[in-house]
Parts: C-alpha cells; structure tokens; sequence
C-alpha cells in the first residue's frame, strides 16, 4: 500500500536565462530533486517526491501543477476523468481562485501559466508550508527553508522570530519566518506572482462562522460521529498496512485514542516511542497508563527515553538534513531509531486538545457560556458547583482583561533587548485586535492561525523521507472544531467531544483519565554548561553581552533552548559556506 503523495519543491523566476540556466546545473549537481524543468516562461522547478508515495496523474504535469501535498484528496470527488478535472482546476485557478475552497481536502501547489504567473496555494490546514522571496530580479518558491539558503544564499537570520521559536512557541508573526526575506504564505490562502508586480496574500479558505447554536443533544452526537469517522478515514488511509508506522504515545488520552484506532479499529502494525518523567515515581505513574496499552494492543516495537537534563541536552543538537529549528524531542530522536528499523510514517496526537475541549477552550467557553443554563446543569447534577464557580471567575477576569492570546507572554531572557520589545509591541497588537473580535471561538481560531508546528515537522521528516499523519489536523476536522460550541468540548470535565465520540473503542481507564501524560509538566529542573562561543549569524538575535561569552553555568531553561537556537544557526552557516549561491 502505498502513502498519500508528499513532495518538496522549489521553484525560481529570472528574467536572466543564463543565470536560470547556472542555478539548474546547481540542482542537478546536488542531485536533492528527482526533475527538474521549465514549466513556464522564466521558470525553473526542481521535484522531490517523498518515499513510498502513490504515483501522480499525468494530467498534472501537462496542466503546469506542482503538488505538494493533496493531490490525492483534491480528485476524491471528481465525476470527470482526471485529465478534465485538472483542466478545469486549472481554469479556477487562473480565474476564480477564490473559488478554491469548494474543492475538497487539503492541498498545496504552483499552478504556472503560459504567460510566466504562478499562483501558489497552500494547503488549508495541512502539512506542507509554502515559503517565498521577492526581490527586484527574481522570485523563489518552496516548501523547506534550506532552499533559499543553499542556492540563493539567503543566511540572515530573523531576530523576532528567531527568538519567538527559542521561547517554544511555534508560530511565524505575520507571516514572517526564521529567515529574514523569506515569508510564509498562511494556510487556507494564496498568492500571484508575475515578472512586475508585488503580490499580497489572499484568503481562500474561512472556516469560522459568525454564529454558533447551542447544542441539543442530537447535534452533540452528529459531531461526535462526524469526528470519529473522520478520524479512522485519516489513519486508514495514512498508516501502512505492512507496518513503518512509529505513534509518539505519552500516556494521555489523545495518543492513546490514537493506539486504539489504529491498532484495535483498523488493526495497523504499530511501534510507539515515549518520552517519560525521570523521577521513579512519575514514571511508573505514566507507565500504569502506557503498559496496559502495549499489552493490549502487542506494538511491534517500543522505545522509550527518560527526561532527565542530559538527556534533553544531547538532544539539543538540530538534525542533519534540516536547516529549521527543531524544538520536539520525538522528531529529534528519529535519526537514532532508524538505525534500528525503517520508519514510513510518523503519527500522534497533535492539537487534540485545541479540537476535542482542554485548558485552551476554557477562554471561548467563558465568553459563550450562560451562568443560567449552567446553574440548571449543577441542579441536576450534569455540572457540578466547581464548574459554575470556575465560569463565575472566568467572567470576571474577562470584566478586566476581555482577551488572553495564546502566546508567550515574554522572550527568554538571552534575546536582544530591543527583539524583546519588538515582541512586546507585536503581542500587544494581537491583544487589541483580539479585544475587537466579536464572533465564535476567537481563542481557538488564533491556536489554529499559530500552528505551524506542522512546519517544524514537514522540516525534519521530509528530510528524514518520512509522512506525517495528524488525525486530528486536517481541514475537515478543524472545520468540525469552528461548528462546535465550547459547551460541546468542556464540562463537566474536558475531552467532551472526543470521550463522546470514542467511548466504545478506547480504554477508559486511558480514554478518562483526569491529568495530562508526558513529561513536560513534571520535569526536573537543572544546571547546564553553557555554550562558550556563538556563531556569528545570532549577532542581533542574542544579546551582545552572551555573544562572545555565555555565562559558564545555565538552567536547563535557558540552556535547552539556546543550545537549540545555536545548533539552528551552524546548520544555516554551513550550508552557506557549501552553497556557493549564485547573485544575479
């Protein structure tokens, strides 16, 4: 069985043919994409298919596509042959793209015309991210950052967002990235580039509605039905039946929803790899969670790794052939595990909280919910007194601060000073214009603009020739989410949804359980060496006085992410110094 097709690509304009013609015998010399051709005037592609993907139609070549990612989804409903159908996207394309949504699932692409324009769309919650560069002479294209650095030398590194990444927070500001010149385009949207203009952004894609009904306990039970169909068709079609399919498993209820679609539903082969606490208490506590589970469902193979300090710092170093910042430890151990064994796909449990009623939906829930209608539930034991006190206080907190956002409230403390005012003055934008929003589920829809976490993943697997599989991030499910009504997610207790719609199928000791697993919230504190020299690219990223010396001695809150940070930095200036990149 084969994957969903995944491709990276990169794309370069020039009104110079010689200079079109040095930069193709650059990519082919380097020999990191399988084609590469003209699809249009001034144009250049290079392709890279990932491993074990299903082949893709002719019809997409001869009608000038690039994809990369959901080709497969976008003909699901086709009632025409192929060929047709792709003709007929391409009309769209060209002539009402704002029409693109009422096509199914998730895509991204270039779609080239004859004239020398490219519309470049990316998908509307999906994996791939879109990067691209204008200046006066050209225009570049691509789905990874190291594109840019290695044939057009682009090395200068991003401060604000350099250190937004460094905080853990993963997310581009206004569509900025870890490179300055470099934008990502927004999910759901897309953008046209010809030889003279200066092309904005277009949305494509609006998900969240302007109202939202109360639930009845009819619609509560569409949406959970909805979900779990919804997640079985993901996992079905994005895990191997042969096996090469590795669960990231922390012991919480979203990854063991996962182990027991996938294992007890559809009976896929299944590895898993934990993370655990290092205090022996802990982890035996997370362990009485995980173990029944591999006892049930009999993994192929398991790997597990304990969250001391060293363990964290060893994994601090950034992976070989990616130019990004990785920041998840799961991501950052692959390298070791596919020494051991081959890896087809990565899957998990990602954004299950923000979709299924967790601590971040507890903003929209206090902004929707009626004291009223939750003083009936606590009478009739549907709610209890806890829950009406905790809404009584979120209402009064909204009386003085009318709108949280989901980002961090401040920078590490080893980032420039101005870039920590420069992030101050960003957020407190953000604040305003959430204070201004007056429709549904305002707290939900910035978790979802911020997520790019999918970029830090597209990054890092497609360079290790590995899919993804989100089962609970996708356009059909985060469209599922925007229909939900906070009282539909949280109390009494949170997970709602996902506990409705899964109740037969997951464990309950698994599927309710009350606390969050994984390490992250019982971590053990602890001093690290500190780095002695800097490169020289975090020259405005990190302040002045860490640059040439950082302190001998730092806490692994410090320490983790700067080393990261560095380790980001060596892999841009290597890959500078190996690029030779060609100026016009």
């Amino acid at each position: 069985m084969s994957l969903p097709p995944l491709a990276n690509f990169f794309a370069v304009y020039s009104t110079d043919p010689a200079w079109l013609r040095d930069q193709q015998a650059a990519w082919s010399k380097r020999k990191e994409f399988s084609e590469v051709w003209a699809p249009a005037p001034g144009w250049i592609v290079g392709w890279a298919p990932l491993p074990n993907s299903d082949p893709e139609p002719e019809a997409i070549r001869k009608n000038a596509f690039v994809f990369a990612e959901g080709s497969h989804a976008i003909t699901a409903s086709a009632q025409e042959p192929t060929e047709i159908f792709f003709g007929t996207l391409a009309e769209t394309v060209d002539q009402k793209p704002e029409r693109l949504a009422e096509y199914p699932g998730d895509y991204t692409f270039l779609r080239f015309r004859s004239d020398g324009f490219v519309t470049a769309v990316r998908a509307c919650a999906g994996l791939a991210p879109l990067y691209y560069h204008r200046a006066d002479k050209r225009i570049a294209i691509g789905t990874r950052l190291g594109f840019f650095v290695r044939y057009l030398g682009l090395n200068r590194l991003d401060p604000l967002v350099n250190g937004i990444w460094s905080s853990g927070d993963c997310f581009f500001p206004d569509g900025r990235t870890l490179l300055l010149q470099v934008s990502c385009l927004a999910r759901g949207s897309l953008i046209e580039f010809g030889a003279r203009d200066r092309p904005q952004p277009i949305a494509y894609w609006f998900p969240r509605l302007d109202s939202l009904p109360r639930p009845s306990p009819a619609l509560e039970l569409e949406h959970a039905r909805t979900l779990r169909e919804l997640l079985l068709s993901k996992l079905d079609r994005d895990l191997q039946a042969k096996g090469g399919n590795l669960l990231t498993m922390s012991g919480g209820v979203d990854s063991a929803s996962v182990a027991a679609l996938a294992r007890g539903v559809l009976d896929r082969p299944l590895m898993t790899w934990s993370l655990l606490p290092e205090p022996a208490n802990l982890y035996e506590t997370e362990m009485s969670f995980i173990q029944p589970l591999r006892d049930q469902y009999g993994f192929e193979r398991i790997w597990e790794a304990r969250a001391t300090v060293e363990y964290r710092m060893a994994s601090s170093a950034n992976l070989p052939g990616a130019i990004f910042l990785i920041l998840h430890p799961a991501l950052l151990a692959l390298p070791k595990i596919l020494e051991e064994t081959e890896i087809h796909v990565l899957v998990g449990g990602e954004f299950a909280d923000e979709i299924c009623g967790s601590r971040f939906t507890l903003d929209d829930w206090a902004a929707m919910a009626s004291l009223v209608r939750l003083c009936r539930q606590v009478l009739k034991r549907d709610a209890s007194l806890r829950d009406l006190l905790r809404l009584v206080k979120q209402k009064l907190i909204r009386r003085v601060q009318p709108r949280r956002i989901p980002f961090v409230g401040s920078l590490p403390d080893f980032i420039a000073p101005e870039v920590c005012a420069e992030y101050q003055a960003w957020r407190q934008q953000k604040v305003s214009s959430a204070t201004q929003d007056r429709r549904p589920k305002y707290y939900f829809a910035l978790r979802h603009e911020a997520a790019e976490f999918t970029t830090m993943n597209w990054e890092a697997l497609s360079s290790l020739g590995i899919h993804r599989a989100l089962p609970f991030f996708n356009r059909e499910v985060i469209e599922l989410a925007f229909r939900c009504h906070p009282e539909e997610l949280v109390v009494p207790g949170t997970k709602k949804l996902l506990r409705r719609a899964l109740h037969n199928d997951v464990p309950g000791r698994n599927l309710y359980r009350a606390t969050k697993g994984g390490w992250g919230s019982h971590f053990k504190p602890g001093q690290c060496s500190g780095r002695k020299e800097l490169p020289d690219l975090l020259v405005g990223v990190v302040r002045q006085d860490w640059i040439a010396r950082p302190p001998d001695v730092l806490p692994y809150s410090l320490a983790g992410p700067l080393s990261r940070l560095a380790a980001f930095a060596d892999s841009v200036q290597r890959a500078s110094s190996k690029g030779a990149p060609l100026s016009l």
